[in-house]
């Protein structure tokens, strides 16, 4: 029969052992939220990798956005049902199957919302609070600027050309526009 002493470091080494157990059983919906949450630290290295993969598709539906007689149209992943906003006319349905499919897809791998406006037509990839990164090909042939996005901070030119990483910080483009919030 084990000593005392050998009963206690048992005992200790149980409870070592379901404490840590425990810890990483809660630390695991954290875990989850975070990777649920698309987390907006991810860069232009994790950004260019998922354009990549879904180039295809992302191509098809940038392509279907720049022939459109529409200057300024969103869709969103939110309630999403086959249909694009259009500024000043509203929702209207998208005929193509093949454009409905393939947007399916990039909302599917994580695409937010993609929007036409300015002279870009932005696939935002990674959001967060007052935070959104993502793809955006140029419509013009210019570097898309602040017409087409709201609060942008950040741009860089992807390998394929007219194709840039960009990032809209809210709370740095307020820093960055002071004396235009003021």
């Amino acid at each position: 029969m084990p000593d005392k002493k050998e009963q206690r470091l048992t005992l200790i080494g149980i409870i070592v052992s379901i404490s840590g157990f425990l810890l990483i059983i809660s630390l695991i919906p954290v875990i989850v939220f975070l990777y649920l949450m698309a987390p907006p630290w991810q860069g232009i290295g994790q950004t260019v990798l998922d354009f990549q993969k879904n180039e295809d598709s992302i191509i098809l539906v940038n392509d279907y956005l720049v022939q459109s007689e529409y200057e300024q149209i969103s869709i969103s992943d939110y309630n999403w049902n086959g249909s694009m906003y259009i500024s000043g006319h509203g929702y209207i349905f998208i005929d193509d199957k093949e454009i409905v499919t393939a947007i399916r897809k990039i909302q599917r791998k994580g695409y937010s919302s993609i929007i036409k406006q300015g002279n870009g037509i932005s696939f935002m990839r990674w959001t967060g609070r007052n935070v959104g990164k993502g793809i955006v090909c140029s419509t013009d042939g210019n570097i898309p600027g602040e017409s087409a996005f709201n609060f942008l901070t950040k741009i860089e030119p992807l390998l394929k050309d007219g194709w840039y990483y960009y990032e809209e910080d809210f709370k740095e483009w307020k820093k960055r526009n002071s004396s235009i919030t003021e």
